[in-house]
């Protein structure tokens, strides 16, 4: 996308602005508060009498004369120095200029603007940059975020009690077969319009965790599940991209997050000397099944708590460079 808009309004010949003035007679100003779904739309309209010298002027350079812009609050009368109302929750949609008349000897022309303003907040959803031109920077545009979920079917070494227990049957031996839970994560997905794709760059980022604090959860309980693009065109600007990043949550009160947590255990263990043997049982017979190790290789006891090994799951990366900024679920 171009940094600076390579279309758009200019004028070759200006004219001369003689008045603006706005217009009191009968049906020049309207307004309207109805009900539109689950809001009260206000909507106004207001009308201006513009002259100008020379009748070779348009309605573009019209309409910038009015000083009015797309996005401004309403406010009546447009011009005084103090209106004598004013609604910071209606905003100018549209500007429309009519030519009324033919030029006289002098070379005056009066034209009609005819300004309309309703709910929608221009500046909040689309910003405030080259406005004055009737145009709006596509990158500018307000974030979109939604929320989702995604459930997964997962093995855990431990119970939700308050004091978690392990899943061992009555000789503390693990469970053969653990049950398995329905977990719900949440899902976070950010639409964003950017001047620029980068697919490998973007993908880098897929099935990976967040090296540091994120959205203000700690390291290794977020995970990007994936971030896409589509491109769209606009003529003013060019090419751009709507991008898609979705974030899979994993916080948890403990912090293991996406931590892979497998009880230690095997079928040999370390020595009191410190050398590999095979675990046997008490007559002195190879086991069958896995005994319970400790965190330097040696037997557990068979009244002791598993001990768990921890994994990496999915490889860090910095989602500080993904430029997704931190008050994205508070914003003004």
């Amino acid at each position: 996308m171009d940094q600076t808009p390579r279309c758009g309004p200019s004028v070759v010949m200006p004219g001369t602005l003689l008045s603006r003035v706005e217009d009191y007679g009968p049906g020049s100003t309207n307004g309207e508060w109805s009900v539109s779904n689950d809001r009260i739309d206000r909507t106004y309209s207001t009308r201006i009498k513009v002259e100008l010298r020379t009748q070779y002027v348009g309605p573009a350079q019209v309409i910038a004369f009015t000083g009015v812009k797309i996005g401004d609050t309403y406010k009546f009368p447009l011009y005084a120095s103090s209106p004598t109302e004013i609604d910071t929750g209606s905003f100018v949609q549209s500007i429309k200029s009519s030519r009324n008349s033919e030029h006289d000897p002098s070379g005056g022309v009066q034209w009609i603007v005819d300004v309309e303003y309703g709910p929608f907040d221009v500046i909040y959803w689309l910003g405030s940059a080259y406005l004055s031109t009737g145009q709006v920077d596509p990158t500018a545009q307000v974030s979109r975020v939604f929320w989702e979920s995604a459930k997964y079917k997962v093995s855990r070494p431990y119970d939700f009690s308050d004091t978690p227990k392990y899943y061992v049957n009555s000789i503390n031996d693990p469970l053969v077969d653990p049950p398995q839970f329905e977990e719900t994560r949440p899902v976070l997905i950010i639409e964003r319009w950017e001047a620029t794709y980068n697919p490998a760059y973007a993908t880098s980022f897929q099935d990976t965790v967040n090296g540091g604090v994120f959205l203000n959860c700690p390291p290794n309980t977020v995970k990007c599940r994936d971030i896409k693009g589509e491109e769209y065109y606009d003529p003013d600007w060019g090419n751009f991209w709507k991008t898609r990043a979705e974030f899979e949550f994993r916080v948890d009160a403990k912090g293991d997050g996406f931590k892979q947590l497998i009880t230690n255990m095997g079928y040999k263990y370390k020595d009191s000397n410190g050398k590999i043997v095979n675990a046997v049982d008490e007559q002195g017979q190879q086991v069958t099944d896995a005994v319970l190790l400790n965190k330097d290789g040696t037997r557990l006891a068979s009244t002791a708590n598993p001990y768990l090994l921890e994994f990496v799951e999915f490889p860090p990366s910095d989602f500080d460079q993904l430029n997704i900024p931190d008050n994205i679920f508070n914003r003004p």
